[in-house]
């Protein structure tokens, strides 16, 4: 799945003693739609294709001569059933990783299209794609992976579009999340006379991908400090927001504290720490808090991200 981009059908019904003539992978059982297809290894990234070499030898020295690399004795459905166990067992599953095992094959998809064009696929946070300069490039991934249209396998790469949009609802998610607890996180840093916090990582950028990943802070003005304040502060922040958030929570404390200005910011530092705190008359109040350059008091984000 991960060395070939096959379907599970396909890797179960692959006969290693026929099916491998060296220079090509033939994929001639279990094909969704019975639409066979030849898979050159010289188009494989090293990696894969050794890797494809490794396994076939593997496959052959445990399979019959005309067998299906499925379990001896099991129907398709009993493989599948095994298969399945298995691969729970090891923990490739989106409750357990955020990855399934067709997942390896979207892996496959991205990897090959990214070799080929030089391109970031969006899904991996590639925002500039000159989708004219890799059509050719999705027409050969597509005919490797049994789809006739390309369309079908783009859904893999992602789109830049369909990103920020998929950005802006996880950022919109976080800040509900942190909303209840501004207020009161703000007395936690006024008791070290401090007026302002900043989500930073992934979160702040809208590319977390699970439920429970952690949220990541940032506290400005805060390295004149004891170390003993200092130390007492991150705790302190940490242990309130770890409270309130019910997820895991990283608190740092930033050197220099973004100044706001196009002039002195660069744009992928400023859109990666938010702030979290409105500042009026010299102080910070939550009135309007949570990133105002991304939100509108409780109004969804407005910029690309």
């Amino acid at each position: 799945a991960w060395a070939a981009g096959l379907r599970r059908k396909e890797c179960l019904r692959l006969q290693p003693h026929e099916d491998f003539t060296g220079p090509t992978l033939e994929i001639r059982h279990g094909a969704k739609g019975g639409r066979e297809r030849s898979l050159p290894l010289d188009q494989f990234e090293p990696e894969r294709q050794q890797a494809i070499w490794e396994l076939i030898d593997k496959l052959r020295r445990i399979t019959p001569v005309g067998a299906p690399a499925g379990w001896p004795g099991m129907t398709l459905e009993q493989s599948k059933r095994r298969l399945r166990y298995l691969v729970e067992s090891v923990g490739l599953t989106k409750a357990q990783i955020g990855a399934t095992f067709h997942g390896l094959r979207h892996d496959y998809a991205i990897d090959g299209l990214q070799s080929k064009s030089g391109f970031t696929a969006p899904v991996r946070g590639g925002l500039v794609v000159d989708y004219e300069a890799i059509v050719e490039h999705q027409k050969v991934i597509s005919r490797h992976l049994g789809h006739n249209r390309p369309k079908v396998t783009a859904a893999y790469y992602g789109s830049v579009r369909e990103m920020q949009k998929l950005a802006k609802m996880r950022l919109l998610h976080s800040w509900q999340l942190l909303q209840p607890g501004l207020e009161d996180g703000l007395a936690v840093l006024h008791r070290y006379e401090l007026e302002q916090l900043y989500l930073t990582g992934q979160r702040a950028t809208g590319t977390n991908s699970r439920e429970s990943d952690p949220f990541d802070f940032a506290i400005p003005g805060a390295l004149g400090l004891s170390a003993n304040l200092l130390a007492s502060l991150i705790q302190e922040v940490t242990r309130y927001w770890n409270h309130k958030l019910g997820l895991p929570v990283l608190v740092a404390v930033m050197v220099d504290e973004p100044s706001g200005t196009a002039e002195q910011d660069s744009p992928g530092y400023s859109n990666s720490m938010l702030p979290l705190y409105q500042k009026s008359e010299g102080k910070a109040n939550v009135e309007r808090a949570g990133a105002l350059p991304l939100f509108e008091a409780a109004s969804p984000p407005t910029t690309s991200v």
